[in-house]
């Protein structure tokens, strides 16, 4: 089942001058290949999270589900948002159990203490405005939260310098950024990897443009020749990481999870 619950400041940055609305760009290019390839990192998160029969769990910036559904697989009651309707709509198609609602991580439209379980794979660190999302998954959820963030290094965030709706942001990639964005949470954080993987630099570069929507929107924002020499310049950094005749580049990320710390009444 599939609704549309648009806020007030989602609204409001449908059009930013020099750019497209990110609610339209996030729904650009074959996402679902860059699912698929998460399989291992869902399969980690949610073993962290652990989602009982029953249990009340929402996705945030949920994509095309994936996450979501595997989720509902555990006999969870499972919720799933994301700023983009073309992701919902095309997420909604899954044969899963899951409500999908469109709407902005930042005003999470349920109530406070709503659900056991509150997730994001690689999506709410992509929020304008970390605290305020931040914020909101604290306000909605009850007991565990589970969050992964890409570790960047330098050289590597094609996006870097980009408008804040393109942008990761960093905040969420450390232990100490996790824990300052979600004061509330007794919190264990842990690094992985995630392999980028293809037979050559020129094929890793045509499946990150693919299915990367962050890439797609910086690129939108160059001209014909910056473009030129980004891919360029990117091969070549994909060539460097070349083992037995395959591109094998390591992508690092930070895996945070924990509790909620349960409130101290008057007299305890």
């Amino acid at each position: 089942m599939s609704h549309t619950l648009p806020s007030r400041r989602q609204r409001h940055t449908r059009i930013r001058a020099g750019a497209l609305d990110p609610a339209v760009w996030w729904g650009h290019g074959d996402y679902e290949l860059r699912e698929r390839a998460y399989t291992p990192i869902h399969e980690r998160l949610l073993a962290r999270v652990d989602p009982h029969p029953g249990e009340r769990v929402l996705d945030v910036a949920c994509g095309l589900g994936a996450l979501a559904a595997r989720a509902a697989r555990t006999g969870a009651e499972v919720t799933a948002i994301d700023l983009s309707p073309s992701m919902i709509e095309r997420a909604s198609r899954r044969p899963e159990r899951v409500t999908w609602l469109t709407g902005d991580c930042q005003s999470l439209p349920f109530d406070d203490d709503s659900f056991d379980v509150v997730v994001s794979c690689f999506g709410v660190i992509f929020a304008p405005d970390p605290q305020q999302a931040a914020a909101e998954l604290a306000r909605v959820c009850r007991g565990r939260v589970g969050i992964t963030a890409w570790i960047a290094d330098q050289g590597r965030d094609l996006c870097e310098g980009c408008a804040p709706t393109c942008t990761a942001s960093r905040l969420w990639s450390s232990e100490t950024g996790a824990a300052h964005l979600l004061p509330t949470f007794d919190l264990d954080s842990e690094e992985g990897v995630w392999w980028l993987q293809g037979h050559s630099g020129e094929a890793v570069w045509s499946w990150v443009v693919r299915t990367s929507p962050p890439v797609r929107a910086r690129l939108r924002e160059l001209s014909a020749t910056q473009v030129r020499d980004v891919r360029a310049s990117w091969i070549r950094r994909y060539e460097n990481f070349r083992v037995n005749g395959t591109i094998q580049m390591p992508q690092m990320y930070l895996l945070s999870s924990g509790h909620k710390r349960r409130s101290r009444g008057v007299g305890f």
